[in-house]
């Protein structure tokens, strides 16, 4: 038996040993690509000893190559033609590609020769009563320790207590530093309230920071280098091919999944468990990253927060929570984690709200990634799909919010998931489920509907216009018959929302404070409008026009509370014909009401919120890896927003006209894509404060329909070009 073995696994290593030279260079890049990611750091840079460490795992790998190139998938390719296995390499190349792009290799670890030189500036902070610097610690990026006992010392730098201490005498003071390590430096500096600022030179970068802080507290700062800085030939060409193995193991894992899916080598259920524990990976991966916001991004409270938190005060039966100057769904969450007006301030109670926004974000992401995959017909595709949608998730405009007291994380999150239950809602009617799945499949999409509603007023826009795109689908019968009700259900619900929810506005109160600050942030800067204000009775004085000079909160506070008759005129009139008035103001000026928005388009779907982020030490930066995927995943530039509208535009004509029936997922796109011209209608007449901050979604839907839109088309072109290679084979 054991000759049999052996004679089995000799016929299957001689069936690979063509191919040997492909296998052998297969684990190879494998072995790098794994090497990487287990030896690289959080600013992207790895040991290459551990190559050298690592080297006996080749065989190995190479070794169990062959016996899957030689048993699995080489007998199969046979009756394969070249074509079709040429079509799915192109694929395999331009998924890896896209990765290799979004998650650029490591930089090795190569000791240079660097000088190093901190130079108090003398200057301060106004509110800094005196120009102390304090270095605690220093490393190079690769966590190699600089000794602070080999600096020269010039001016009045002193190592004292394991620290170099500035004390504030001589501007021209200088630590200076030489010697072999490798990218750039992690500095671990003291911010307190009689620091100073300090300029940190590396080579010829350099960078200033201000370590003044109100509290004392430690924190580390990065200084990096330019990529390649310094190398020689030799180091560029090792680089080179470094890349290249890089590229290969990444492509050449994506082609043997495309494989091993395609060609049906494994029974369905290891293939299944294969992509799970792949989803799982990436999963774990993406959490790590996400979850590290908290390490750069503090927990913070807003002007808005206690209004949310006094809704939550109010018991769940009475009228005060569910007709509040403040939507429902928020104060749930803070009731759920115990946030109460006498402890919303405290850390402990703001760290674990947080906590609990990420996990819910987290969640409702990899649920969208998971529906937008389980609507792929080619099931290879999934992994980079859901890696994809969740880097999306961690780009700033989204994961920001998870640390701050505001409702755009729940939001942002309940919209991932509205999204999701749509596109399994068009995956149920294509795959026939029965009648009782699908009635709890509509039951649970209308709660989830319900909260993302109730989260923000201007939501509710997104749900009405996914009625209308529903309705129009199923009249159009684009909806396969039996599960058309479900979809009329669905559009007759969110539209009694509508009314329902424009009700509670009204109840509410939620309105007028628009109708205020549009009132003293514009038209008291325009005298036609005040002028047509006027004329439909509104109280106009000289202290009404003096609220232009003042702050948010002071005049929003004389407004709606001052018993002073020059204000309570005003909130008499804004509570009887403000509304009424506005509207027929919109109607009458399209000039302002809509070719305004539509000149300020680029700022509202271009908005950057970095402002609202809230360090947790002065001069803390956003981390590289963060920033670089943000700026990949939320592209800005006119071009490429340009052709993600192509994509999007051409995927959506596609689907209407019947060149792509295959994935209502397109019926969802639509929605996204529909609902942004009412978007931008009312957030721009809605409130002129904030408009980014209340704009986002629109960016944010923009872009996600993009992406989605690029593997729904990728899809469709595999299955259409395979398709076309199978018919011809059946043929010849």
């Amino acid at each position: 038996m054991a000759e049999d073995r052996k004679q089995k696994l000799s016929s299957i290593y001689h069936a690979a040993s063509p191919y040997g030279w492909l296998i052998l260079l297969i684990a190879v890049a494998w072995f790098y690509v794994a090497a990487l990611i287990y030896s690289k750091n959080w600013y992207g840079v790895y040991q290459p000893r551990v190559l050298i460490k690592g080297l006996v795992v080749i065989p190995i790998l190479y070794m169990g190559l062959a016996l899957v190139f030689g048993k699995l998938i080489l007998p199969r390719l046979k009756d394969k033609s070249w074509k079709r296995i040429s079509i799915l390499l192109i694929f395999a190349l331009v998924i890896a590609g896209l990765l290799a792009w979004l998650f650029p290799p490591p930089v090795p670890v190569i000791n240079k020769l660097h000088t190093l030189r901190l130079i108090p500036t003398g200057e301060k902070n106004p509110e800094s009563k005196a120009t102390i610097v304090e270095v605690e610690q220093l490393r190079a990026l690769d966590g190699t320790p600089i000794p602070l006992d080999g600096f020269r010392l010039a001016g009045d730098w002193e190592l004292s207590r394991n620290r170099l201490v500035y004390s504030g005498g001589q501007p021209a003071s200088v630590a200076e530093f030489t010697g072999e390590f490798p990218v750039g430096v992690d500095l671990r500096l003291r911010f307190q309230p009689k620091a100073g600022k300090l300029l940190v030179q590396l080579d010829n970068v350099q960078q200033e920071y201000d370590l003044y802080s109100a509290w004392e507290l430690g924190g580390n700062v990065a200084l990096k280098l330019p990529a390649r800085a310094g190398y020689t030939p030799v180091d560029m060409i090792l680089s080179t091919l470094g890349n290249v193995l890089y590229f290969l193991g990444i492509a050449s894992s994506i082609f043997v999944l495309i494989l091993v899916v395609e060609l049906r080598v494994l029974p369905i259920w290891v293939e299944r468990l294969i992509l799970v524990l792949i989803y799982l990976g990436i999963f774990v991966f993406y959490l790590g990253l996400k979850r590290s916001y908290a390490n750069f991004n503090a927990e913070r409270i807003y002007g808005d927060t206690i209004t949310y938190v006094q809704t939550a005060q109010s018991p769940l039966v009475s009228r005060a929570f569910w007709f509040s100057d403040r939507t429902f769904t928020l104060p749930i969450l803070y009731k759920i984690t115990g946030m109460r007006p006498d402890n919303f301030t405290d850390k402990d109670v703001m760290r674990t709200t947080a906590d609990f926004q990420t996990w819910i974000s987290a969640i409702c992401w990899a649920v969208l990634g998971i529906a937008v995959t389980g609507s792929l017909r080619k099931k290879w595709l999934g992994p980079a799909v859901f890696a994809v949608i969740l880097l999306f998730s961690l780009g700033l405009e989204i994961s920001l919010w998870d640390r701050l007291m505001y409702s755009e994380s729940v939001s942002f999150s309940l919209f991932a998931l509205v999204l999701a239950s749509w596109i399994g809602l068009g995956e149920q009617a294509r795959k026939q489920q029965s009648q009782i799945l699908g009635y709890l499949y509509l039951l649970a999409i209308l709660l989830v509907t319900i909260f993302y509603s109730f989260t923000r007023d201007t939501n509710l826009y997104l749900i009405l216009s996914g009625a209308l795109v529903f309705t129009l689908a199923v009249i159009l019968k684009r909806i396969p018959s039996h599960s058309r009700k479900y979809y009329l259900i669905y559009s007759v619900v969110a539209l009694g929302l509508f009314v329902y929810q424009n009700m509670t506005v009204n109840l509410g109160d939620r309105w007028q404070i628009h109708i205020y600050d549009n009132l003293v942030r514009r038209f008291l800067f325009d005298p036609e409008a005040l002028n047509y204000f006027e004329e439909a009775g509104l109280p106009v004085s000289q202290e009404l026009q003096d609220l232009s000079t003042m702050g948010v909160a002071e005049y929003q506070g004389l407004l709606m509370r001052s018993e002073l008759p020059e204000y309570k005129s005003v909130r008499d009139w804004v509570n009887q014909s403000g509304q009424s008035t506005y509207i027929r103001y919109l109607i009458e000026h399209p000039d302002k009401s809509l070719l305004t928005p539509i000149r300020q388009f680029e700022t509202l779907i271009n908005g950057s919120n970095i402002e609202y982020r809230y360090p947790i030490f002065p001069e803390q930066t956003v981390p590289e890896v963060i920033e670089l995927n943000d700026q990949k995943v939320y592209f800005r530039s006119p071009l490429s927003l340009g052709v993600l509208l192509f994509i999007i535009g051409f995927g959506i004509v596609a689907y209407w006209f019947g060149k792509d029936r295959d994935h209502p997922a397109w019926l969802a796109l639509t929605v996204l894509m529909v609902s942004i011209p009412p978007m931008v209608f009312i957030i721009w007449n809605g409130n002129p404060l904030e408009i980014e901050r209340h704009a986002i979604q629109i960016g944010i839907q923009f872009r996600l329909a993009g992406w989605v839109a690029l593997f729904l088309l990728m899809d469709w072109l595999a299955v259409t070009l395979l398709a076309k290679q199978d018919e011809n084979a059946t043929r010849e």
